[in-house]
C-alpha cells in the first residue's frame, strides 16, 4: 500500500508493431481495502516507441465495486493465492509498439500485475526443425534408424529464459524434420531448445532465431555446428556434413556421465528389448553399441551449454 496519490508506472520496451485483430493480455489480482479507498489502473498504448500514449482502458476498485477487484475486500495486506488472478484481454490499435501500466494509489490495497503478453491475431502456421541424434543417424543412409517423439521449446532470449511455448511431434527419419506448432507464441525473437528421452538438451545458436506468428519458420541444426548454443554438437557425416545432437543422456541430468553408462550396461547386460531410453540407435536392442556412444561422450566430459 502506497499514500494516496502515488503513482507507479510500468511500461514495456519498444516491440514489433501491431497489426489489425492483436491484443494485449495480461493477469492481475487486486483485494480492495475495508475503508472504501479507491484505487485505480490506467493502460495506455502508443504508436510511436512512446512520445505520446492514447488510453486503452481504466480499471478501478473499492470495496463497494470495480473492474479491478479480482476477490473481496480485505483489512489485510493483499497477496494473491493462484485463485485470486484474473486475465484480461484487450484489443490493441493497429501499430502498437509500447504500451504503459500507470497506477494510482488512493490508499487502498495491493496489486499485482504478471504474464503482460501481445497476442498475434494471426493463425499459428507449423515451424520445420531439422536435427538428428547422434545414436540415431545413419551416415550409410543418410537416414535416421527410426522415427521418434520429439519435444521444441520456444524460449525468451532473456534470463531467465523462460518457456514461451512448446510443441510435440515426430521426428521423420527420411526428411529428419519435426513440423512443430506453436500455437500461442507471440511474433518475436526465440531461443529453440531441443528435447530428446535419450539425448542431451540442446539450444538453437547464440542470439535466438526470429518467429513471425503466421509465417513458416525453419531451422536447420544440422548443417554446422554453431547452429548450436555453444557449438554442442557432434558431427555425423561428412558428405553431406551434419551435425548432431549428443546420445547418452538417460537421466535427464545434463551431463553425460558414469550414471548413464551404468543404465545402459545394466539393460545390456539382460538383454533389453523394445523402446527405451538406454537404446540410443534406435534399433530396439540394448548393446555394446549403445554403451560405446555413452562412453565416448563421457569420456570427453559432455554436458549441457545453455544461455
Amino acid at each position: 500500500m502506497h499514500p494516496s496519490g502515488t503513482t507507479e508506472i510500468l511500461a514495456t520496451k519498444i516491440f514489433e508493431t501491431t497489426s489489425a485483430g492483436d491484443s494485449l493480455k495480461f493477469d492481475h489480482a487486486y483485494a480492495p481495502y475495508t475503508d472504501g479507498s479507491t484505487d485505480s489502473l490506467e493502460i495506455l498504448s502508443s504508436t510511436n516507441s512512446g512520445s505520446t500514449y492514447t488510453t486503452l482502458v481504466r480499471m478501478w476498485g473499492n470495496n463497494t465495486s470495480g473492474n479491478l477487484n479480482t476477490v473481496a475486500a480485505s483489512g489485510a495486506a493483499f497477496t494473491p493465492t493462484g485463485a485470486q488472478w484474473q486475465t484480461k484481454k484487450y484489443a490493441l490499435p493497429s501499430g502498437t509498439n509500447k504500451i504503459r501500466f500507470r497506477a494510482r494509489s488512493g490508499f487502498g490495497n495491493n496489486l499485482y500485475v504478471d504474464s503482460v503478453c501481445v497476442v498475434n491475431a494471426a493463425a499459428a502456421v507449423p515451424a520445420t526443425i531439422t536435427f538428428v541424434q547422434e545414436g540415431f543417424y545413419n551416415s550409410s543412409t543418410n537416414r535416421l534408424n527410426a522415427k521418434d517423439t520429439v519435444r521444441v521449446y520456444l524460449r525468451s532470449i532473456t534470463s531467465p529464459y523462460a518457456v514461451i511455448d512448446s510443441a510435440k511431434g515426430i521426428l521423420d527419419s527420411v526428411s529428419l524434420s519435426v513440423s512443430a506448432l506453436f500455437s500461442t507464441a507471440p511474433t518475436g525473437t526465440y531461443y529453440l531448445q531441443l528435447k530428446h528421452r535419450n539425448c542431451l538438451e540442446t539450444w538453437s545458436k547464440s542470439g535466438g532465431v526470429s518467429y513471425t506468428k503466421g509465417l513458416t519458420m525453419s531451422y536447420d541444426f544440422t548443417t554446422a555446428a554453431n547452429q548450436a548454443f555453444g557449438s554442442n554438437m557432434k558431427q555425423v557425416d561428412a558428405a553431406p556434413v551434419r551435425f548432431a545432437i549428443y546420445s547418452g543422456e538417460i537421466n535427464g541430468d545434463g551431463t553425460i556421465d558414469g550414471s548413464d553408462l551404468i543404465s545402459i550396461d545394466n539393460d545390456a547386460g539382460n538383454f533389453v528389448v523394445g523402446y527405451v531410453k538406454t537404446d540410443l540407435d534406435g534399433n530396439n536392442f540394448v548393446d555394446a553399441t549403445d554403451a560405446l556412444i555413452a562412453d565416448n561422450n563421457a569420456a570427453n566430459f559432455v554436458s549441457v551449454i545453455r544461455p
